[in-house]
């Protein structure tokens, strides 16, 4: 019995990164779906779940894409109100990783988290209104981290807050160099989230903040995000401060991808929103 995998995907192509992955994760064939609306899912999913026995319903799960987080988590409610719908035995897993963010968020905090105690600590995390930093502002928040999400524009900023912990979550302006400079003043630790080739932190700012004992950076384009912060990086100490670049953070999130994908076919029915994508790279980290 072959093992298929449904992509789904707002955007009208479909992620040739997200497509290789699931063949190098197991899957046999993969059928993508372009510009994916929210009224196309039911008919997706219910041919996903009628045209094998129940009992071969583990060979078949739904993955969802695309650049958007809001839009790929629209499509995941859709999906999973149509599952709730249906007998448990009918039941296909369902994933999604919109842009990557999902699995590269969890591998920062994770890297993070290998060197500092999360809960109760102040995380700077520089462009954090993008796929990437909005969602690893969401898993520090779980984990009780005080987090301050950096932006140009602090009307963006404040829209992400918006949806975290008000006691924990705040807004600060990280466009220019001298507003990332204030922004990291008495932070724990620092994630660099921003697109790639553009610099957001000199290294001179980091250094004159005693403070920090992390830094993580998820851009593999030189100029790096974080001076000072090279790309094989994994936990190399400057001083007090652990470095973890993109190449170290894109390596777990690599096998994270990987895993994910294994997962969802052996565990039918299984649902793999951000937490539980976290949630795996911890346990993975902890083996």
């Amino acid at each position: 019995m072959k093992r298929i995998l449904v992509y789904l995907s707002p955007e009208r192509q479909c992620s040739l990164f997200d497509l290789i992955v699931a063949y190098d994760a197991g899957a046999d064939e993969v059928i993508s779906y372009g510009s994916v609306r929210p009224e196309d899912v039911r008919d997706i999913v219910y041919g996903c779940c009628f045209t094998r026995h129940p009992r071969d319903l583990a060979n078949t799960c739904i993955f969802i894409g695309g650049h958007s987080v809001e839009t790929a988590e629209r499509l995941a409610a859709g999906a999973l109100a149509v599952l709730d719908g249906l007998p448990k035995e009918l039941r296909v897993s369902i994933a999604l990783d919109p842009n990557g963010a999902y699995t590269t968020a969890s591998a920062c905090v994770a890297k993070i988290g290998c060197s500092i105690k999360l809960e109760g600590a102040r995380v700077v995390v520089l462009a954090g209104t993008g796929p990437v930093g909005s969602s690893v502002a969401r898993l520090l928040a779980v984990e009780g981290a005080r987090v301050a999400v950096g932006s140009r524009k602090i009307e963006r900023a404040r829209k992400v807050v918006s949806g975290l912990d008000s006691k924990l979550a705040s807004a600060v302006l990280a466009g220019r160099p001298e507003e990332a400079e204030d922004a990291i003043k008495g932070a724990d630790a620092v994630v660099s989230a921003g697109p790639p080739g553009i610099r957001l932190l000199s290294e001179s700012a980091w250094r004159s903040v005693g403070s920090i004992k992390a830094l993580a950076d998820a851009n593999a384009v030189p100029p790096y995000g974080i001076e000072g912060v090279g790309p094989r990086d994994d936990g190399a100490s400057c001083g007090d401060a652990a470095r973890y670049g993109a190449l170290a953070v894109g390596g777990l999130k690599m096998k994270l991808h990987q895993r994910m994908i294994l997962q969802m076919f052996e565990e039918r029915g299984g649902f793999f929103n951000l937490e539980r994508v976290y949630g795996l790279c911890r346990s993975s980290l902890a083996r």
